[in-house]
């Protein structure tokens, strides 16, 4: 605890998520472990999803009659959700409220908020910068 903010300054991404990971194993309380796991789902997915890119050679060019579907219509993924209306969806301006009151129940929280912050930087592209370099609307932007 003592010690929460010069992680926060000082450590990358990857020493974040393995404090969390250590917290997570080592720590007996319950409601850390759960708010912590949410950096660890978090990265992982990112990173999935960012190595499927590199694997198959992902080149991210917008097409804009797929980004008008995107718009306008519900576009099915698989078992019954839908892709983000990109621009304007408000599903991870919901996720952020949703992780600003579950990290504020403990005050290594924070370790999960800074890497969501540290996400939105355009210079870790990713799928949460590219996503947010698209998204128009005002009141349902996250970052």
């Amino acid at each position: 605890m003592a010690e929460r903010d010069f992680l926060l300054e000082h450590l990358n991404i990857r020493w974040l998520i393995s404090a969390c990971d250590t917290f997570i194993d080592f720590d007996e309380d319950t409601t850390l472990q759960a708010i912590l796991m949410n950096a660890i789902v978090l990265m992982n997915t990112v990173k999935a999803q960012e190595t499927e890119a590199i694997l198959c050679d992902v080149k991210y060019t917008e097409n804009a009659q797929t980004k008008q579907i995107l718009q306008t219509e519900r576009v099915a993924l698989f078992d019954g959700t839908s892709a983000l209306a990109v621009g304007t969806d408000d599903t991870l301006r919901n996720m952020r409220w949703r992780l600003d009151k579950i990290c504020a129940y403990h005050p290594l929280g924070e370790i999960v908020m800074q890497i969501f912050e540290r996400l939105q930087k355009d210079e870790n592209n990713n799928i949460y910068t590219r996503t947010k370099n698209r998204h128009i609307r005002e009141k349902t932007r996250w970052w």
